[in-house]
């Protein structure tokens, strides 16, 4: 999960954004999520998160849905590592932008829903 800023098409600059804790979107997040750590003591899904370094200590949002649990990758709170090891790997890319149109010309294909 990707944080836009209003105006932003850069997509490497998208990657580094960190928006500010009362933001939409960690209201979006706590409402479609939970946010947890993923630590040693953690036993459900782990989405390769909590396996070493910063991972132990990054929070992260997990929602159980129709029995399919879900882990959020969500960039703002993670680090360069985790963003290459774990983000690269993820079978989608969501980014959050308040104002959906200011997504527009970023320089790689989406969907807006």
């Amino acid at each position: 999960m990707l944080y836009a800023k209003p105006g932003q098409k850069d997509i490497e600059g998208i990657w580094k954004n960190a928006p500010p804790a009362n933001s939409q979107f960690y209201k979006f997040l706590d409402a479609i999520a939970d946010r947890v750590v993923v630590d040693e003591a953690w036993k459900k899904y782990r989405g390769e998160m909590g396996v070493l370094g910063a991972d132990l200590t990054t929070k992260v949002y997990y929602k159980k849905w129709n029995d399919v649990e879900v882990i959020f990758h969500v960039a703002p709170l993670m680090d360069e590592e985790q963003h290459r090891r774990l983000c690269g790997n993820d079978l989608g890319t969501s980014i959050f932008s308040f104002f959906h149109s200011l997504c527009r010309g970023l320089m790689f294909p989406y969907i807006v829903f």
